[in-house]
């Protein structure tokens, strides 16, 4: 299995480490560099020749504790930018690619438990993060940083949080509460509107409930309203909240008896999978209701957990962060960080359907600006033409050569911008066509097996068989059409001489004379009377004009 994404980490000492695929040459280099910068190592790789490795190929921030990393996810638009939140109470929005901060706001020193990004309100941007001490605040980073929009009270020490993009819901979850749920809105006043606010299991069977402690916290991907939620406790349970259901966990199930670190559901949400404090990571099957798998050989606490393109990508307290097969649970990658990892996200690359949509975009704003140049260019003209020689008309004709100059600069990039789409559609054209030849051989192919089974299996399709048939077909014909000249060959003895015929005509005669004696005459051997000779003379006038008149006409 291929790792096409990057991954990004953060760990305690407050360093966001990006990882990846890289050259092997180039990968020793930045290796030797990452050592003497940061002190990580990277171990476990064999030499594979030349060939692309996975590892470190970026770290950002400078090694301070009090700057820990505590959560960091990655932009759904923009991959190159990452919202990281840290311990002293800063958010922060990371360039992977240059290490630029885009934008930060501090908090006096409060830790910051997790933050997230919050899409679909066109050209602005908008975060909501989650304070340890209690409050939840939305900023718009378009606008200034120091004040948030939206701010509300939850319940003290939130430990994690998740949120849904398509019901724009925020779930917290903390110590000493159960799960609450909470819709975030467009509007100030509507923001931070509790929407579901979770029970716990019920007691056993001596009365006594679990101490309330939400650790984990992740909604069912595969439910867009946000009523699905997934939660782990302190006390060692994976529960099941439907919000249509009611208040009470769907299902309460008992895992190794550590607290529950991370959850990652899978994108159908038939699986899910549980980390916990002891080391323990399991994949719970919905359908099947038990655990049905677990990779083995994490020493220490799962810290953090993410799923994407097939691969489960764990970080633990042993500092090894790995990768492993979502459906055989093989081990892919495996990579050693010196420091220990506190939160992880993926980056995927840029499609070219992605990069293409940006350089449209770059170039209809190349087009406003040009048409907003040869505004300029008229206003100049028209003042030019109303003006007199001399110095006003010299400057403004030197303005007016700045801006043509302006403007053909820029059509000389949009040219070269519009080239290079050209290019990224003609090898998009290319790879979608060579996706489809692939698939039509793999149609083929499928559809030669299933002959070759079909031809085995019958016997009617056997060509010896079909043979015979067509043989034995022609025989038949062969048969009958000789059964057929058989029959017509046989005749009738036909010949009668005179002396036969008379006397048969002699019998004729007396039987029907005897008929008439006793019935009289039959009808169809009475005289006709003659015809008036008016009538026949009329008649044979007529017979004779008729002639006459077709050969008029």
């Amino acid at each position: 299995m291929e790792i096409r994404d990057r991954v990004i980490v953060g760990n305690e000492i407050g360093e966001v480490v990006v990882l990846g695929r890289q050259d092997k040459q180039l990968g020793i280099a930045t290796k030797k560099k990452q050592k003497t910068i940061d002190g990580h190592e990277q171990s476990h790789q064999k030499d594979r020749g030349g060939a692309s490795e996975f590892g470190i190929v970026a770290c950002w921030g400078d090694a301070d504790r009090e700057r820990g990393v505590t959560h960091v996810e990655a932009c759904c638009t923009d991959p190159s930018r990452v919202l990281v939140s840290r311990k002293n109470g800063t958010t922060e929005v990371l360039n992977i690619d240059t290490g630029s901060i885009a934008w930060c706001h501090e908090n006096d020193g409060l830790s910051c438990a997790s933050a997230h990004w919050i899409p679909g309100y066109g050209e602005e941007e908008r975060v909501v993060r989650v304070m340890e001490h209690g409050t939840v605040q939305v900023f718009s980073l378009d606008g200034t940083a120091e004040d948030p929009i939206v701010e509300w009270t939850c319940p003290l020490k939130a430990i994690c949080s998740a949120y849904n993009a398509s019901s724009r819901k925020l779930a917290v979850g903390c110590e000493g509460a159960e799960l609450k749920v909470y819709a975030v809105s467009e509007t100030c006043e509507g923001g931070g509107a509790p929407c579901f606010a979770g029970k716990g299991g019920k007691p056993n069977s001596v009365g006594v409930c679990d101490r309330p402690c939400t650790s984990a916290v992740a909604f069912d991907p595969s439910v867009e309203d946000g009523n699905r939620l997934i939660v782990g406790t302190g006390s060692s349970k994976v529960r099941f909240y439907d919000a249509k259901a009611g208040k009470r966990p769907q299902r309460d199930i008992p895992f190794k008896g550590f607290k529950i670190t991370c959850l990652a559901p899978e994108q159908d949400g038939q699986r899910c999978w549980v980390g916990d404090g002891g080391g323990n990571l399991q994949v719970y099957d919905v359908r099947a209701g038990k655990f049905s798998g677990a990779i083995s050989g994490i020493g220490g606490s799962v810290r953090s957990m993410d799923i994407h393109h097939g691969a489960i990508v764990s970080g633990g307290l042993d500092r090894f962060l790995r990768i492993n097969s979502l459906r055989s649970r093989a081990s892919i990658e495996k990579v050693y960080m010196k420091s220990q990892m506190t939160s992880k996200d993926k980056v995927p690359q840029k499609s070219l359907d992605d990069v293409s949509q940006g350089m449209e975009s770059r170039i209809s704003e190349l087009d406003r600006k040009i048409a907003r140049i040869d505004g300029d260019l008229r206003k100049c003209r028209d003042a030019m033409k109303a003006m007199r020689p001399g110095p006003s008309l010299e400057q403004a004709k030197k303005r007016a050569v700045n801006v043509m100059k302006q403007k053909r600069q820029l059509e000389a990039q949009r040219e070269k911008m519009t080239e290079n789409v050209m290019r990224l559609d003609e090898a998009r054209y290319t790879t979608s066509a060579m996706q489809d030849q692939a698939e039509m051989v793999k149609a083929l192919k499928v559809a030669s097996k299933e002959m070759k089974i079909q031809m085995k299996k019958t016997k009617e399709l056997d060509v010896d068989h079909v043979y015979d048939i067509m043989d034995e077909l022609t025989e038949q014909r062969d048969q009958f059409e000789e059964l057929q000249t058989a029959m017509s060959s046989y005749d009738v003895p036909v010949e009668i001489d005179d002396s036969e015929l008379m006397a048969e005509m002699d019998m004729l005669g007396e039987e029907v004379a005897e008929e008439v004696e006793a019935e009289g005459t039959p009808a169809y051997m009475m005289d006709i009377p003659d015809a008036p000779q008016g009538r026949v003379r009329e008649e044979e006038e007529g017979l004779e004009e008729a002639p006459a008149q077709r050969m008029l006409l």
